[in-house]
């Protein structure tokens, strides 16, 4: 006999969610929770998608013959890849429930993990990013923000886009900050998380001491003789990319999206977090099974 906590899920209906990356294709570190709360909880997520995607042009040997173009040359890649990414991009959406897109176009630049070669260098509008992400969360009222956790090892680009939406929400009156969370991928539930320092100079990505132990398990499974579950999801948003086959092979093992919780997420929402993931990891109940469209 299945056994949930005693929550009102309804508490977990309608949350509205604001993904925040540096390339198209990044949303893949959570793309069985946006599933998850879109398709079952009604929620609606965003995205800002802060760069053109034109770097990938190292990953995309695969896509060539697929798209008919010399991609991996990169003089054709970066000239075709900001157009073609973004309809792999949409394409992926459509099956997790992105429901709006702000892509910014910044250059998509060579793979480092120094942070400091995107925020104290001119190659991205620094500025112009801020006010977008500061007008954007102040008109979208969301509950959640995703990012990717700016690990040292991490790219670049990925920690910058997390650093600059942290502090776009900092910018915001205490009471009126979302829950701002940081993903990292694991191939099992169990698997211990990266040890994390913020980088160095940007106290905004430090996390909460009492950071509740949340993951969403893509193997969480449901259906007829439990023979579903939401890896399938995930892998069919992934597959989208055609052009990041990398990116691809390297998600495609992971079965855990792990979150840590920045300390710019109020203390009287922590418990709300740790209560919605532990709904999350449970099989979905009967009435969320009815497509979206038609409940």
């Amino acid at each position: 006999l299945e056994v949930r906590p005693d929550v009102d899920v309804k508490n977990f209906e309608n949350l509205k969610v604001l993904a925040v990356v540096a390339h198209p294709d990044d949303e893949a570190y959570f793309s069985g929770t946006i599933y998850r709360l879109t398709e079952h909880f009604n929620g609606k997520a965003d995205m800002v998608v802060i760069t053109n995607g034109e770097g990938g042009y190292k990953y995309s040997d695969l896509a060539e013959k697929f798209y008919g173009l010399n991609l991996s040359d990169e003089t054709i890649g970066r000239a075709n890849l900001p157009k073609i990414r973004e309809q792999e991009l949409k394409a992926g959406g459509k099956i997790i429930g992105i429901n709006n897109y702000d892509l910014l176009l910044e250059k998509d630049d060579q793979f480092t993990t120094d942070e400091n070669t995107i925020m104290k260098t001119s190659l991205w509008g620094i500025d112009r990013i801020q006010k977008v992400l500061k007008e954007k969360l102040e008109r979208g009222n969301y509950d959640i923000v995703l990012t990717i956790l700016p690990d040292k090892e991490e790219h670049a680009a990925h920690k910058s886009a997390t650093l600059l939406a942290l502090e776009a929400v900092n910018q915001l009156p205490e009471g009126q900050r979302p829950i701002v969370l940081g993903a990292d991928l694991a191939e099992n539930i169990t698997d211990k998380r990266v040890d994390y320092t913020p980088p160095e100079g940007f106290d905004v990505a430090k996390l909460e001491t009492a950071d509740p132990e949340i993951f969403f398990n893509r193997l969480t499974s449901f259906g007829p003789k439990n023979n579903l579950n939401y890896k399938i999801i995930t892998n069919w948003h992934i597959a989208e990319h055609k052009t990041q086959g990398a990116s691809q092979a390297w998600v495609m093992k992971m079965n855990s999206e792990q979150f840590r919780v920045f300390s710019v997420t109020p203390d009287e929402k922590l418990n709300f977090t740790s209560e919605l993931f532990t709904e999350l990891n449970l099989p979905p109940r009967p009435e969320m099974l009815v497509p979206k469209i038609l409940r």
